[in-house]
């Protein structure tokens, strides 16, 4: 981080999309400007990401939204209580952002440890996996990361099963600022979902929300205009929302 020796650096979670990818050395500029701003970043690579054999990655499939959830705060928590860090981070400044299946997880963290984070920027979410598997472009991947399998029989346990196990069912319990952040054109993560989870934020009437959507933009939220606006937007969240 880029904060003096004389200050603790606040905290931002950052757990990586796929659910199957990897947080690797390589230079990320999004991650790389908020540390900029003074913020230490956390990656974590769950059991679950490529990289750690295939009974590692394969050990996630039917366990999203607690496997995953569980292996992220392990990790922070080992960080938090490193006593080689202790000195150099801000254990009462949490935050946590995550694009994808990261914001599916960014989510699902500030719904089950709902007094852990300070605020929350989740790019792209995965939030309801029930809605999400008739209007993707990739219903196989609800399937096999819910129940394992990848065949398309959706009776009324397998939905009941893929809301259980998502950020949607923890929605009231939800209090951290969070700051959405939705590709209009995103075929993946269709955004209707995060809009509906966005609907249940207000009525539910615990936490402020604020919804930055990028017209011409998928997925990835990576042209230019939207990459740089985006990545602004979540430092200028983060910033405001420190505990002074």
């Amino acid at each position: 981080s880029s904060s003096s020796s004389s200050s603790k650096c606040p905290v931002i979670l950052f757990p990586h999309g796929g659910p199957h990818s990897v947080s690797s050395t390589s230079y990320l500029h999004g991650p790389a400007f908020l540390v900029s701003l003074g913020f230490a970043v956390i990656f974590v690579n769950f059991r679950g990401s490529i990289g750690f054999g295939m009974s590692s990655l394969r050990s996630l499939l039917g366990k999203v939204g607690r496997q995953d959830v569980d292996d992220v705060m392990d990790a922070l928590k080992g960080v938090l209580n490193d006593e080689t860090l202790n000195n150099n981070l801000d254990k009462n400044q949490i935050f946590v952002c995550g694009g994808s299946h990261g914001g599916f997880l960014s989510l699902h963290l500030i719904g089950q440890y709902p007094d852990q984070f300070i605020a929350c920027c989740s790019r792209n979410p995965v939030c309801n996996i029930a809605a999400m598997v008739s209007t993707s472009d990739i219903p196989d991947w609800c399937f096999a990361e819910t129940i394992a399998t990848t065949t398309p029989l959706l009776d009324s346990n397998t939905v009941k099963k893929m809301f259980d196990m998502s950020p949607i069912a923890y929605v009231s319990e939800v209090k951290t600022p969070i700051l959405m952040l939705l590709g209009e054109d995103d075929l993946r993560v269709p955004n209707k979902q995060a809009l509906d989870y966005c609907n249940h934020i207000k009525l539910i009437g615990k936490a402020s929300l604020r919804i930055l959507s990028y017209p011409g933009n998928a997925h990835p939220l990576n042209k230019a205009a939207c990459d740089a606006d985006h990545w602004i937007n979540c430092g200028l969240f983060f910033l405001g929302n420190l505990k002074s």
